[in-house]
């Protein structure tokens, strides 16, 4: 008997903390697929895509959605917000990017994210003694809803209103008891198991307390199913018909390997799994389907919120590289903190995603770094942890000390076509990184703009 499955999905990931440039290559790749997924997150992601001289920002829609002759899939993976959703289709089609049904579908099954999610985010940060510098876009509440089983999906919106009620109900419990006492306890500063005792609901609302009522939220689930009404699809259907058939899929990674909820930074991390198996586990999709899974990487590193950075660079060359880099971030305008480049994260993050091919981006970036740094970069490929060297990520890496790899900087007047005509210090580097690594680097970024890379085959 033959084998049923064709290998026809390209999986991109994230190697590091994100904002490494996935959507760039989720938009190279989409012009040979017939289908890209977006798979994990929400709009806590943010990616931005230079095409025809636009700049095209997105945080939950997939960045090929400025293509119109592929299919972009939301799959049950992620987290939507509605309002984000409705705001991005509408600045889509302002800046002339037609939206419809026939380019566009969002899972049955991704669940919703209400106003207040949003609130628990930020309730639930602000009670921490040690931040974790989430978004405060409800995604982790709204995965929380979901692992609780009481969250309520797209294709629930539409559900006969008795039904629809009463998944509400018990939906709002929590955020009715919690989010209100936390929030009556930080005004009054007074212990919550004491004003648990005092206050009753009637007493509550007297106070002007606000409170989460049921007929409110059924008039915003109409709202909301009027912006998902003309695009909400039973989307498995749609993707095991293109794996029957072999046609190209490719599934749009959002954050990183290091933001992993199992095996990144905990608890400074997100809410879901961004590596590849994650990856396809939210669109639906066994991994025999896979032939390749690209790991997007940064030639620095940048991050933003709270957690581990062993390499940041504190001062002028952290700053450097942020100029030269503009690391601020896509959805949130938060400068991210820089530093160098840390072979033994990017390492373990290729054997958990089982990545085949790397592509990394900004080369340019830390050439010019380099020279501004007294002709040097730094590359960290080993660890100093408890009078031993490593070459492992340990629970508590934030006792590490890097060891680190020198190589001179370089620039050039006009861009390389080619990877022969990069500079002999770029070579040297881009060489370093892949013998360490043991995986090929097949795309080379050298600027912000779609055509900005160099294709380089490995032998």
């Amino acid at each position: 008997m033959s084998n049923p499955f064709k290998r026809c999905v390209t999986v991109i990931v994230g190697m590091q903390w994100g904002d490494e440039g996935k959507g760039k290559y989720a938009h190279i790749f989409s012009k040979d697929a017939k289908i890209v997924l977006r798979t994990t997150g929400g709009n806590n992601a943010g990616h931005t895509v230079v095409a025809n001289g636009e700049k095209y920002a997105v945080h939950l829609l997939p960045s090929s959605i400025i293509r119109d002759d592929v299919k972009s899939i939301i799959c049950a993976g992620v987290v939507v917000d509605p309002e984000v959703f409705n705001q991005e289709v509408e600045e889509m089609q302002n800046k002339g990017i037609s939206i419809s049904r026939d380019n566009l579908l969002v899972s049955n099954r991704a669940h919703i994210i209400f106003p207040f999610t949003k609130d628990m985010d930020l309730y639930y940060e602000y009670i921490k003694v040690n931040k974790v510098g989430t978004t405060k876009r409800g995604i982790g509440p709204c995965y929380a809803d979901k692992m609780n089983r009481v969250g309520i999906r797209v294709g629930d919106l539409f559900l006969p209103r008795k039904e629809l009620e009463i998944k509400v109900r018990e939906l709002i419990k929590v955020p009715n008891i919690l989010f209100g006492y936390y929030r009556l306890s930080w005004i009054l500063k007074t212990p919550i198991r004491l004003l648990q005792k005092i206050f009753h609901k009637e007493i509550e609302e007297d106070l002007g307390f606000r409170r989460y009522r049921v007929d409110d939220l059924m008039q915003l689930c109409e709202q909301y199913k009027n912006y998902l009404k003309d695009f909400r699809s039973d989307v498995q259907i749609v993707i095991g018909n293109a794996l029957d058939k072999g046609e190209e899929i490719a599934i749009e990674g959002a954050q990183a390997h290091s933001l992993d909820i199992e095996h990144g930074d905990y608890p400074c991390c997100t809410s879901s799994a961004p590596n590849a198996s994650g990856s396809l586990s939210g669109a639906g999709i066994g991994p025999m389907y896979v032939k390749r899974v690209c790991g997007v990487m940064k030639a620095y590193c940048s991050r933003v919120g709270a957690g581990p950075f062993i390499t940041k660079e504190n001062g002028v060359v952290g700053d450097y590289i942020r100029e030269e880099g503009h690391e601020y971030g896509t959805t949130t305008g938060r400068p991210r903190d820089c530093g160098w480049l840390d072979l033994v994260h990017i390492k373990e993050a290729i054997k958990v995603s089982s990545v085949t091919e790397l592509c990394i981006n900004h080369i340019d970036t830390i050439g010019k770094v380099g020279l501004r740094n007294h002709n040097e970069i730094l590359i960290c490929f080993g660890y100093y942890y408890n009078s031993r060297e490593i070459s492992y990520v340990p629970l508590d890496i934030e006792k590490c000390i890097p060891m680190y790899e020198r190589f001179e900087g370089w620039s050039w007047e006009e861009k390389p076509k080619t990877y022969e005509e990069l500079p002999e210090n770029c070579k040297m580097y881009i060489q370093y990184i892949e013998n360490y690594l043991k995986v090929p680097i097949t795309y080379i970024g050298i600027g912000p703009g779609e055509n900005d890379y160099i294709r380089r085959p490995v032998v």
